[in-house]
């Protein structure tokens, strides 16, 4: 009996040491695997939020903040409790409220997308076929808020049987911002429709924004005299926010020039002017662009957006845009040219002296995140 015992112990034992061995091998094996596996996540999670390509701007940490830091940051911060805008997309289609979206059918492949950034009043509902029907993201100009909320049937906030999930507040050329109507009119939304959150550019954001176009540009947009789009707004807060962007539905710089007598509509909803005419998308353009003051420089944001394109992964569809290599092209947009005549002392001869060719290394900018945030950030994923 005894001998029996003896030999179930040995065999267990000389079972326990095979069982062991096989582990700690394996362990030590796998050790390296698991080590270089976590490394490459943590540059993942530091990198991915802007992809493969040069981050815009960096993103906040997830952490308390002090009394008016959230106002120094370049991102939107929520109303009322002015938190950072954390969300990031993989793919984005960023749908332009223009008329060239008629008949195109692209929404089946705007939906696809992970997130979907709109602007102003650009409604989904009819029009789904053609520019699709999720919204993420509604940017809206802050002088186009009062109309829009003025609307029962709002695509923000009125509308059953359509609704923004964020919507960002861009200032268009306010500095003041806390005094203005649009300010105090979106607190109070944000206390009524608890399914909408509601951001708001903060004045350091607006300011970057407005520095962003001197950058590319060489004068200052109070030298300009205009205001920015709300559709350059919408892109860089896309840029910031993405790491694929498809844009639909916007022309290049080169197409009113090209197509002089085109009859596509400014926008693809509600086209009638005042007079009951069809408001012209090339006509409006170039009406707006060859002035010297006031209004939109529609045709010179194009310019540039195309120089965006290719460090920030933008994609023009519908229509497409041409190969034009744009980073390495003065602006020779109509606007340009006129302020050029006019003010050659302002003119710069290094205007293609862009952000991208003065840019330090993607890593640099990462540890330069890290250092700013302790490597902590929590940001809300769509995508992959």
């Amino acid at each position: 009996m005894k001998t029996k015992y003896g030999i179930l112990a040995v065999t267990v034992y000389t079972m326990t040491i095979i069982i062991c061995g096989h582990f700690y091998g394996m362990v030590a094996y796998l050790t390296p695997l698991l080590d270089v596996g976590k490394k490459v996540s943590n540059q993942l999670s530091t990198v991915r939020p802007h992809g493969t390509r040069l981050p815009l701007r960096n993103i906040p940490a997830n952490r308390q903040m002090k009394v008016g830091e959230q106002l120094r940051l370049q991102v939107p911060v929520s109303i009322p409790d002015q938190k950072p805008f954390l969300l990031r997309c993989y793919t984005c289609s960023l749908v332009s409220s223009s008329g060239q979206l008629l008949n195109s059918s692209a929404g089946h492949k705007i939906d696809q997308s992970d997130c979907i950034i709109r602007m102003n009043d650009a409604p989904t509902v009819g029009f789904e076929k053609d520019v699709g029907s999720r919204t993420t993201i509604r940017v809206i100009g802050h002088s186009n808020l009062k109309p829009i909320l003025s609307n029962p049937n709002n695509p923000v906030v009125g509308s059953s049987h359509e609704n923004s999930e964020n919507v960002v507040i861009a200032w268009l050329y306010k500095t003041n911002i806390y005094k203005d109507f649009a300010y105090t009119a979106v607190l109070n939304f944000s206390q009524v429709y608890r399914n909408v959150n509601f951001f708001t550019q903060t004045p350091e954001m607006m300011k970057a924004n407005n520095q962003r176009f001197w950058t590319e540009t060489g004068i200052t947009r109070n030298q300009a005299q205009t205001w920015l789009t709300t559709g350059w707004h919408a892109l860089l807060l896309a840029i910031d926010v993405c790491s694929h962007i498809t844009v639909y539905g916007m022309v290049d710089d080169e197409y009113c020039r090209d197509n002089p007598n085109s009859s596509v509509p400014y926008h693809y909803y509600n086209n009638n002017n005042q007079s009951g005419k069809i408001k012209k998308e090339c006509e409006y353009y170039m009406k707006s662009e060859r002035k010297l003051h006031g209004g939109h420089l529609f045709v010179t944001e194009k310019f540039i957006f195309g120089r965006w394109a290719r460090n920030y992964n933008i994609t023009f569809r519908h229509p497409e845009w041409s190969k034009k290599n744009y980073s390495r092209s003065s602006i020779d947009t109509p606007f340009m040219k006129l302020f050029r005549q006019k003010h050659p002392q302002n003119s710069t001869s290094n205007e293609t002296d862009n952000f991208w060719e003065n840019k330090t290394s993607l890593q640099d900018s990462v540890n330069s995140y890290k250092a700013e945030s302790n490597g902590d950030f929590m940001v809300v994923w769509r995508g992959r």
